[in-house]
């Protein structure tokens, strides 16, 4: 894997003073999977920052990044979210994702 296979979206949000803060970010990655024929896009991490929240900068990230993998000939996109962050899964099926997996984990510890 190497590194434009990575890809960061940042939102930008200049207030009336013209100080610019980033409100949000999203990060990819696009990858082939054992149980595909083509690559997938998989978003790592979306965050909006609290104070920029309920303003459409989530679904717009989501929106580039979806434009960003068909872009790359993507035609999948993928992300996980935590069992209980019922507000998040809300957020994502309002933008069309469904819920498709369980993910299981298991800590091992590094070796010694």
């Amino acid at each position: 894997m190497n590194a434009d296979t990575f890809h960061t979206l940042v939102a930008i949000e200049t207030s009336s003073d013209r100080c610019e803060e980033l409100a949000g970010f999203i990060g990819l990655l696009r990858l082939q999977v054992y149980t595909e024929c083509a690559d997938i896009g998989w978003v790592l991490a979306l965050a909006v920052g609290q104070r920029h929240r309920r303003k459409g900068i989530g679904t717009a990230l989501l929106n580039s990044a979806e434009s960003y993998f068909r872009r790359h000939g993507i035609e999948q996109m993928h992300l996980h979210s935590a069992k209980d962050n019922l507000a998040a899964h809300l957020f994502y099926q309002a933008n069309g994702f469904s819920d498709v997996a369980l993910r299981f984990q298991k800590r091992i510890g590094a070796s010694s």
